[in-house]
């Protein structure tokens, strides 16, 4: 591990040396006296900087679910330009347009809800690991907690965005010509 000095220096006649950042806090308690005023300011500070942190991953956490969203798109355009001659005879032999949106979004909410499982799994077993990393890194003592009730909300929402994801190849699926997709398919 590699150990550097640093020097902190809080007001002007306050010059601390210290071996981790880490230790800064422990190493500030002398200095502090018993006034919890500087305390409060430096658990603020603290605060603050943890909180515009979790905004950062909330913003990574919408664009993997955005992210998400597309593949489904991508994968029901794929499996409906894959099935044109297939639907193009279901219409012939007339399904209506709403079975064949029903057909679409139930593999949709199984690929959801099978992704959904697979991501609630393995934050399951990674969440713990990363977050006894988090504390290596910072110094800091973590709550080590699950994901409760988030488990659930998370595996509807992922049934959610791959249904709404559907609703376009739903669209064209039910535009398609029965009889030139027959004849091209």
């Amino acid at each position: 591990m590699h150990s550097s000095l640093r020097v902190v220096q809080l007001e002007p006649s306050v010059v601390l040396k210290s071996r981790t950042v880490v230790g800064v806090p422990h190493d500030l308690s002398p200095h502090l006296g018993r006034d919890p005023a500087p305390r409060a300011r430096l658990r603020d500070l603290q605060v603050a900087d943890i909180d515009s942190d979790f905004m950062l991953f909330d913003l990574i956490l919408g664009l993997t679910a955005l992210l998400a969203g597309v593949g489904v798109l991508n994968g029901q355009l794929l499996a409906a330009l894959e099935r044109t001659k297939e639907l193009g005879i279901l219409k012939a032999l007339g399904t209506s347009a709403g079975q064949i949106a029903g057909m679409v979004w139930i593999e949709s909410a199984v690929m959801g809800a099978f992704g959904g499982c697979i991501g609630v799994c393995l934050g399951s077993l990674l969440g713990p690991v990363i977050v006894t990393a988090l504390e290596q890194l910072s110094g800091l003592v973590l709550p080590h907690r699950g994901a409760g009730p988030w488990v659930w909300i998370i595996l509807v929402a992922a049934v959610v965005l791959a249904l709404i994801a559907a609703l376009y190849p739903v669209w064209r699926m039910n535009r398609t010509d029965a009889v030139r997709a027959v004849r091209t398919g």
